[in-house]
């Protein structure tokens, strides 16, 4: 009785068909590797735009910070020509009696070029769009009894009360610059 197949011929059809299978995938490594390649480059590119992404947000936060410090500025300027004020003063434009501005300039040179990087926004003109009668203003509010807790005596000193509001914008120089708001009150107590 004779085998159909035998020993040799069955390991000569596994070789064949492991050398056959193998020699099929010789462009198989061109194919893994340009894949591989294109998820890399897919992951390379998300980096890329995270990372852009980062630094206009932290740049975005620089220079609302920067605008906020300008507002800051500008508020302290004015309590500081509080004890003279005895009305409403727009503090980019009015002017105390002699002809000088109520508050020194706002305008900061951040980079030392000689030229102003931030400053107070201005107001649009009078009853044009977005006119803010408020804006860049120091107020006068009244005159009333020190603040509990200043340790002053109501019999001989008395408060002026302002409300301060500044908006800082940076920088200066385009088209849409970060703008922050400060809103403040204060009590200046002085001698009746």
């Amino acid at each position: 009785m004779s085998q159909p197949y035998n020993k040799k011929f069955l390991q000569g059809r596994a070789r064949q068909s492991v050398t056959g299978t193998l020699g099929n995938q010789r462009g198989m490594a061109l194919i893994v590797t340009l894949g591989i390649l294109a998820v890399l480059s897919i992951l390379g590119a998300l980096l890329l735009n995270t990372t852009t992404t980062e630094i206009r947000i932290s740049r975005n936060y620089l220079d609302a910070q920067q605008a906020m410090y300008v507002a800051e500025r500008a508020v302290e300027y004015a309590y500081e020509g509080a004890t003279i004020i005895a009305g409403d003063v727009d503090l980019i434009n009015d002017n105390d009696s002699s002809g000088n501005p109520h508050v020194d300039s706002i305008e900061i040179d951040i980079d030392g070029d000689g030229t102003a990087d931030a400053g107070l926004e201005a107001n649009p003109a009078f009853g044009s769009a977005g006119h803010d009668p408020d804006k860049n203003r120091i107020r006068f509010v009244g005159v009333g009894p020190p603040p509990t807790g200043s340790g002053s005596d109501a019999s001989k000193f008395k408060a002026n009360y302002y409300v301060v509001r500044a908006t800082g914008v940076y920088p200066l120089a385009v088209a849409n610059p970060a703008r922050s708001t400060i809103i403040a009150e204060a009590g200046r107590v002085v001698p009746k």
